[in-house]
């Protein structure tokens, strides 16, 4: 009985041995119930968006996609979804670096003559000619790859867009997706399906990641923007990031991108009380580590008149390059571009062609530098923008190499900067005036002050300082110049009637001039004129004109300049309101 139950047991565990070893060799069906697919382990290589007409190929939609990794990988239920529309692959065992179409059950029965490498899709979405966000999930809706085309990629060979030929992915091992990375096909048939890419080559992402954007979604809710897709997940984040003056709540990525983290706090954000966020061990989706950063942040205030001023103008550019307009944050206060918008003027003087620059919340800090630009790719562009400014894709108005007017204004249309720029104020040595910009001198300056404006020394200003600038000592922190009241009524009744401009100078030896314009600029009094001043005491101003009668209702701007006998000078500027 003994050895009946003993060979029993060895044919049981021979049977049993037998199964696991079939279930683990035929097909890798052990491994398709258990295989995990990591974000990066698939990627989109090829599109066919608009097959017709077609130059050899069939007429009809594909995507590409290449298996990065050393293993097998079982398509069967994954997904490729656009914003309308998701579709889910049929069995498909993508090998090792091996290269597959996807499309749907008729598109096969037509790219068949072509190649075998196809994975069908059933409900494939269908492609937009313009452009779409194609993503692809694991059977979990785990995303793995993705990627946002547009037919602006077809800009190097532009007839290409009209039909018949893909966008390929020029490197694989690359993530990011822009013009550089995708370009149309050069093969001759109008693309490679299922085969290496007809423009592939050595195109390593070694851009350093970096913060490039904040914005506040509400008073609670802070939005971080980063150059490139980031790789950290949301179970790690909250040991990454400190908070000085307030507490994070939650945290999530805005998918499939994760270029845009929020933050939700504890307690809502103010005006007057910055915060400080801190970011540590953060890195991308192709590995590289970004450098421990700590950004300050406060709730934004509505701008004022010249809070935010135009620094700089590129209206001429050779071909190649790209016009832009840098703006600066003149206070002290942090202000969010998204309420601001940009216009021309027509020949009534009303506003036309006005821009909203910003379809999001996008904060400048004080004292920090936004450069607004048509071109996607103008910051890698030979002019040299500085990458840590910031840097913002947008439609500009009109700017005429010759001239022209810009105007810088809230979303009512009050205008907070205007410049008439003309060619005249460049230095009257250039001959060719090709991508040299018009450099503010003096951020306290006029605005339409031709003198406060001159031609740029070099092409690497956008976004740095101006190296035609000067020394206005707005770092420094104690007040030399104060004004009592900003609003005052000249009328002689005994309230406010004029305003008072106070001073406490560091030392004597001191000339003053005060001037008073309006908020387009146009000169109306000199108020006191390089009048040798003691180191303490007032000026006052009753609102009177160069002719001596009284200022109409209205905001003004005093410009306050103190020169020293050594020299040292300091400008200030004060709004004020009569009324």
């Amino acid at each position: 009985m003994k050895k009946i139950l003993i060979i029993c047991l060895l044919l049981l565990s021979h049977y049993m041995s037998a199964q696991l070893y079939e279930a683990f060799f035929d097909d890798k069906k052990v491994g398709k119930s258990t295989e995990i697919i990591e974000r990066g382990d698939i990627v989109i290589t090829e599109i066919m968006a608009k097959p017709n007409p077609s130059v050899e190929l069939p007429e009809v939609e594909w995507v590409e996609i290449y298996n990065t990794t050393d293993r097998a990988i079982a398509l069967e239920g994954c997904k490729i979804s656009t914003p309308s529309k998701t579709g889910t692959f049929k069995d498909y065992t993508l090998e090792a670096q091996e290269y597959v179409v996807i499309c749907s059950q008729s598109a096969m029965s037509e790219l068949i003559a072509i190649t075998d490498k196809i994975c069908v899709v059933g409900s494939m979405p269908a492609l937009n000619n313009d452009g779409n966000m194609l993503i692809i999930k694991d059977k979990n809706d785990q995303i793995i790859s993705f990627v946002e085309y547009t037919s602006d990629w077809y800009k190097s060979e532009p007839f290409k867009a009209d039909g018949g030929w893909s966008l390929e992915r020029r490197d694989a091992t690359n993530p990011l997706s822009n013009s550089t990375t995708w370009i149309p096909s050069i093969d001759p048939r109008g693309g490679t399906p299922a085969e290496r890419n007809s423009t592939a080559c050595s195109l390593p992402d070694d851009l350093t990641p970096r913060i490039i954007g904040l914005g506040i979604n509400d008073s609670r809710s802070v939005q971080i923007d980063f150059n490139k897709p980031m790789q950290i997940d949301i179970a790690d984040l909250h040991e990454n990031i400190e908070i000085s003056g307030n507490a994070i709540k939650s945290l999530d990525w805005v998918e499939p991108q994760r270029e845009t983290l929020n933050l939700h706090l504890a307690e809502a954000l103010d005006s007057m009380n910055s915060i400080d966020i801190s970011f540590y061990n953060f890195s991308c989706i192709s590995g590289w580590s970004m450098p421990d950063t700590t950004i300050s942040l406060a709730l934004p205030r509505q701008a004022q008149y010249m809070d935010v001023i135009f620094n700089e103008l590129m209206p001429y550019i050779s071909d190649g390059n790209s016009k832009f307009i840098e703006l600066y944050n003149n206070s002290d206060f942090y202000i969010d571009l998204n309420r601001l918008m940009l216009s021309n003027r027509d020949e009534n003087g009303d506003l036309k062609n006005s821009k909203l620059f910003c379809n999001s919340s996008k904060i400048i800090p004080p004292r920090q530098y936004a450069v607004i630009s048509p071109d996607t790719s103008a910051i890698n562009c030979p002019l040299g923008i500085n990458q840590e400014s910031i840097y913002i894709t947008s439609t500009l108005p009109s700017m005429a190499a010759s001239g022209g007017t810009l105007v810088l204004s809230d979303r009512g249309g009050i205008v907070i900067d205007e410049v008439h720029y003309s060619d005249s104020w460049h230095h009257p040595l250039l001959t060719d005036l090709h991508d040299i910009s018009l450099e503010r001198i003096d951020p306290m300056g006029l605005t339409q002050e031709a003198r406060n404006w001159h031609s740029s020394a070099s092409h690497n200003t956008a976004g740095w300082i101006n190296s035609q600038t000067i020394n206005t000592n707005n770092s420094q922190s104690d007040k030399y110049f104060w004004v009592e009241n900003t609003t005052f009524s000249p009328d002689n009744d005994g309230d406010c009637d004029y305003l008072t401009i106070n001073h406490n100078l560091p030392e004597a030896g001191y000339t003053l001039t005060i001037d008073a314009y309006t908020r387009h600029g146009v000169h109306v009094s000199r108020i006191i004129d390089n009048k040798l001043i003691s180191p303490q005491g007032y000026t006052i101003w009753n609102g009177t004109t160069k002719d001596n009668s009284i200022v109409q209702a209205g905001l003004y701007v005093l410009v306050v300049q103190a020169i020293h006998t050594n020299g040292d000078k300091i400008t200030r500027k004060f709004i004020c309101i009569k009324i």
